[in-house]
């Protein structure tokens, strides 16, 4: 009898666990990926507690936190960061759950995965180039302010104020140009984001980085201070101290000095 116990208890509670609702079958991968879309907190975190995977994915790579982050459900990312979902996991197409809040612009979801150590920096798109691109400005200022590269150049060779200033995101290129955002990256076609900007038509924005480069060579320029020239000892011409200067003749110049062997090209390059 103990033998038959022994050997019937595993398969009763298997069959046990098929029946329960909520335990890993179809129809609770259904209910769980529903539920994390929708924001619905109470279910994923009971589904979870009853074994579900926190890092659990569609077909297309996507997993329960991107889902919620794409849609802003903070509530639920928070239960799945504190089972210690993957942050930084990417989806076929190669985007984080931070990519897709900053697609889309959620700003909360994006401050969630930043506390929790998502990563800012990516090896194609990057959480700010997705930002600009949209123009989503809140969302480019934080993640400026967290120290996003601002000239992280995209798979198409566009940095961030190139994306927006095509795009005709004109407080997203304020925001980018007050971040120092250098304006004479250009493209493979030679483009910088003064003429994307005109070849789309977006002439405020065009007239913004104009001044923005106007004013990066005004502060730019240094002027050069030439010193008086000097007597022998040190003296200036004229002052006590100074070897005397023979009447209507002017003083001798300083000899030339060149650099051994130099040429024009070799002190420019």
């Amino acid at each position: 009898m103990r033998n038959f116990f022994r050997r019937f208890t595993p398969m009763l509670v298997a069959c046990l666990i098929g029946l329960a609702p909520g335990i890993s079958n179809a129809g609770t991968y259904d209910d769980l990926m529903q539920a994390s879309e929708r924001g619905d907190r109470a279910t994923v975190e009971r589904l979870l507690d009853l074994g579900a995977d926190p890092d659990t994915s569609d077909r297309e790579g996507n997993t329960l936190l991107m889902l919620a982050a794409r849609d802003g459900r903070v509530e639920v990312m928070a239960v799945l960061i504190a089972r210690h979902a993957r942050l930084n996991r990417k989806n076929s197409a190669g985007d984080t759950a931070l990519l897709l809040a900053s697609l889309r612009g959620q700003l909360s979801a994006v401050q969630s995965l930043v506390a929790a150590g998502a990563s800012l920096e990516s090896s194609g798109w990057t959480p700010l180039a997705y930002a600009a691109f949209e123009g989503r400005t809140a969302v480019v200022q934080y993640l400026l302010e967290k120290g996003a590269d601002v000239d992280a150049l995209a798979p198409n060779g566009h940095s961030p104020l190139m994306l927006a200033a095509r795009n005709g995101h004109l407080e997203t290129v304020k925001v980018l140009l007050e971040a120092d955002a250098d304006t004479e990256i250009a493209d493979k076609n030679g483009k910088t984001a003064l003429e994307l900007a005109e070849g789309s038509a977006n002439t405020e924005i065009a007239q913004l980085i104009r001044a923005a480069r106007a004013e990066s060579v005004a502060t730019t320029v240094s002027v050069t201070v030439v010193p008086e020239a000097q007597g022998a000892g040190g003296e200036k011409p004229g002052t006590p101290g100074a070897a005397p200067v023979a009447a209507g003749t002017a003083p001798s110049p300083a000899p030339k000095v060149e650099a051994p062997g130099a040429s024009v090209w070799d002190i420019a390059h």
